[in-house]
């Protein structure tokens, strides 16, 4: 069946439903002799390879499904994780220096002309 280019999902030439119906008339028409009785016996192999293929098709559209659901399930936590975990912060170049001490430092206020303390240099204590 070609697409029709709509998107839309391309669609089985014939159903599970339909091979379960059909698979079932076959095995009813075999056990009331409604063939001929040399074609009993393949009239009811049809019925039943059908029904037998019937079952592997649903057990596999079910496995199938259960994986599509799954996969989703999987891709919400995955996403809901990425918003809900929070960043790791840097480490601070010196650990005896508190890296927000230089925003709060009373030197840095309006008295000193709002000018902001120099940043302390590797080696140098800090002058505050």
């Amino acid at each position: 069946m070609p697409d029709q280019g709509d998107g839309s999902a391309r669609r089985p030439l014939i159903s599970n439903t339909s091979t379960l119906v059909l698979s079932v008339f076959l095995i009813a028409a075999a056990a009331i002799e409604l063939a001929a009785d040399d074609f009993g016996i393949y009239v009811l192999a049809c019925g039943l390879t059908g029904l037998l293929g019937y079952l592997g098709l649903e057990a596999a559209s079910d496995r199938r499904s259960r994986k599509a659901l799954a996969d989703r399930e999987q891709d919400a936590f995955r996403r809901l994780n990425k918003h809900l975990t929070t960043p790791i912060a840097p480490i601070p170049l010196y650990p005896d220096q508190d890296p927000l001490g230089d925003l709060f430092d009373s030197s840095s206020g309006p008295s000193s002309g709002g000018k902001p303390s120099e940043p302390p240099t590797p080696g140098r204590p800090h002058a505050g």
